[in-house]
């Protein structure tokens, strides 16, 4: 049956990785880690074609399933990545299954900077002189006392200064209109607190002459925090630009942005709906099944429609078989309802 697995980063150039609805004690774990070219994660980091086991000893049950930590010999090649598709195929004892991971939040690389705690340090005061302590005068010392003056009575305001205020917010209304005529308003709020960022949610892109490509583009664009659906078309471009890097790494955050979007990614590596000639030198059932999977949990029909399938081709009976059984059932359920 494939994993349903997920990563997240327990610390710098640390991993847990979750094996959902696993929960039988093993007595030996090995992984291996595919990239979508083939190549397999060797012993010291380097990627080659054939595959390599990597002996995994940080194993405990948890809630949800086993958890298993994966330290910065894993996880740094997997940072590498930045978030391009990865199989992964776990051998418990003599039993083997493979899945795609699901990356959850952000994962930190073991060359990131530990936080360091900011001790503020209190610095000693000078001495304070003691004060002498006043005595009353005497009535010799006491001075005499002064008639106070008529205090004159302020000056009226003038209006001119009312005018001038009038003028002045003339004057600014006047910039402002001006401003936004010439296109430099939009400059100003980006310079404003809060204005930068917002503009650069909503309007952030490399230019479409940008030079750069690959890991640069996509880091780029990402920090930008665009949409799904601009993740999604730019993955598209990039991909029509022959930029596979980059349109990698832009599909796996699209659905990691919005699931539902599993499907549309999953066509590329569905054998059924394969491609040659583009950045994916073959089909990859697993993959697709990964973000099949993603999109069926959030609910498309679609993707619930082709989960079944694939199961079903897989299995005439057992576990596998009623899974796929399963979500066709659902699909069927979810199809009724929107009719």
């Amino acid at each position: 049956m494939p994993l349903k697995l997920s990563l997240q980063s327990n610390g710098p150039g640390r991993g847990l990785l979750l094996v959902q609805g696993q929960s039988q004690p093993v007595e030996s774990v090995n992984l291996a880690l595919r990239r979508n070219d083939g190549q397999y994660l060797g012993r010291d980091g380097a990627w080659q074609p054939t595959a390599f086991w990597h002996p995994q000893f940080g194993v405990q049950p948890g809630s949800e399933g086993m958890q298993i930590e994966l330290g910065a010999a894993l996880m740094d090649p997997i940072v590498a990545l930045h978030g391009q598709p990865l199989l992964l195929t776990l051998r418990l004892d003599d039993h083997e299954d493979s899945g795609v991971p699901r990356i959850r939040g952000a994962l930190i690389g073991s060359d990131a900077a530990p936080l360091t705690k900011t001790v503020l340090v209190k610095r000693p005061q000078p001495p304070v002189a003691e004060e002498q302590q006043a005595t009353p005068p005497t009535e010799q010392q006491k001075p005499p006392q002064q008639v106070p003056a008529k205090a004159t009575p302020p000056a009226p305001r003038s209006r001119w200064v009312l005018l001038g205020a009038v003028l002045v917010l003339s004057l600014i209304g006047g910039g402002l209109g001006t401003a936004w005529s010439l296109g430099w308003l939009d400059a100003w709020i980006a310079l404003l607190p809060g204005g930068a960022a917002q503009e650069q949610s909503t309007r952030f892109s490399p230019a479409p002459d940008s030079a750069l490509t690959g890991r640069a583009f996509a880091t780029e664009l990402l920090a930008g925090s665009p949409s799904a659906e601009r993740l999604l078309s730019a993955a598209e471009a990039r991909l029509q630009a022959g930029d596979c890097d980059a349109a990698l790494i832009l599909y796996a955050r699209a659905v990691d942005t919005d699931a539902t979007l599993g499907v549309q990614v999953a066509r590329r590596y569905d054998p059924a709906s394969f491609t040659a000639g583009g950045c994916i030198d073959q089909p990859n059932e697993d993959i697709a099944l990964g973000y099949l999977r993603t999109a069926a949990e959030a609910g498309v029909p679609a993707a619930m429609q082709r989960v079944g399938e694939l199961l079903i081709e897989r299995a005439d009976s057992g576990p596998v078989y009623d899974e796929g059984r399963m979500w066709l059932q659902r699909a069927r359920a979810a199809e009724s309802e929107t009719r």
